[in-house]
């Protein structure tokens, strides 16, 4: 997969917030997790479409608390921003079920995007300055609609960035992967 299609598949999931991802191995046991299968509407079998774990409430403080850790001492080094980003929207594991999730979430979100921001450089100002902004409308968004389990993941919720954050997200992307030997 090339970087460009990895961009594309990082931002979608970014976009909807919602794939904030996490093991419930690393951040609590069986017992603090519950698994819903949601299958294909009109299917003649019962087929899965996707498979989402959750955690209850203080596992996921644990994960919050856990990830807020990560990105403050990832600091501006977008070697170490990268994997985070990833590990936020992997697509695969727990995703947010109550609205104190989403809005810890989206906390998250925002952290991880000053991250990005602060490790852009001068000379993607504008881009920084666009990722940053990404953060203020997804934060806005969310309070306006209660920070909604359904809204996050729904397409709505990519529809609170403005059309210059995916692109500035892309551009610092792409700086990450060439500076860390992975473009």
């Amino acid at each position: 997969m090339g970087a460009a299609q990895t961009t594309t598949k990082m931002l979608a999931t970014a976009l909807l917030v919602a794939g904030l991802t996490f093991s419930a191995a690393a951040c609590g046991s069986k017992d603090e997790a519950a698994t819903t299968t949601t299958a294909k509407s009109g299917s003649s079998t019962t087929e899965p479409l996707a498979t989402t774990t959750t955690l209850d409430d203080s596992a996921y403080d644990k994960f919050a608390t856990s990830m807020a850790a990560k990105i403050k001492a990832a600091g501006t080094d977008q070697c170490k921003i990268d994997p985070l980003f990833m590990e936020l929207s992997a697509g695969e594991g727990t995703s947010p079920a109550t609205p104190q999730q989403v809005e810890k979430a989206v906390n998250l979100t925002v952290q991880l995007f000053d991250a990005m921001a602060a490790s852009a450089g001068p000379a993607r100002a504008k881009e920084a300055a666009d990722i940053k902004a990404g953060g203020e409308q997804i934060t806005e968004a969310a309070e306006k609609n209660g920070y909604s389990v359904e809204w996050i993941r729904s397409p709505d919720a990519s529809s609170a960035f403005s059309p210059t954050f995916a692109t500035s997200l892309a551009a610092v992307r792409t700086d990450i992967l060439k500076n860390c030997g992975k473009g």
